[in-house]
């Protein structure tokens, strides 16, 4: 094995949806987000139970970790202007 090389592959992937509902009382725009990332590595991640050879473009490299998380969010945020006077009020829930 070459233990002086770090490999590493990523796949990221997501979506998001936005809109923006307009009344008398203002704006109100609303929204969602989610990503799913993941790496192969034979440096980060936890271990694999069997080492991946097959690398694309790398003869000598393989995977010995792997990885993966996914992210989501979501917001709602609201505007009221009036002549020269503009309010806004967002959530960010986490």
């Amino acid at each position: 094995m070459v233990h002086n090389h770090n490999y590493h592959l990523t796949d990221v992937v997501g979506a998001n949806i936005n809109t923006v509902i307009k009344s008398a009382l203002g704006k109100t725009a609303v929204g969602a987000d989610i990503r799913s990332e993941s790496i192969w590595s034979n440096v980060l991640g936890s271990e694999l139970p069997d080492t991946i050879w097959n690398i694309p473009g790398e003869d000598l490299g393989f995977f010995t970790k792997k990885y993966n998380r996914t992210n989501t969010s979501f917001f709602i945020e609201h505007s009221y202007t009036f002549n020269r006077l503009s309010l806004s009020a967002g959530l960010w829930p986490t």
